[in-house]
């Protein structure tokens, strides 16, 4: 079975994250390329899953 890395960030941190996380799927996107991708799963805080 495969593992999962799940990290979670505080408020400030999380921010920054989905502004970096927006500009390249931007950038992805401007491209013409398929976005690669993130999953964000509300939970205790927020947790973010990279995939």
């Amino acid at each position: 079975m495969a593992e999962k890395l799940v990290i979670t960030f505080n408020a400030a941190v999380t921010e920054k994250y989905l502004e970096m996380a927006a500009d390249k799927t931007r950038s992805e996107v401007d491209a013409d390329c398929c976005p690669s991708g993130v999953s964000i799963l509300a939970g205790h805080g927020v947790r973010l899953l990279i995939l």
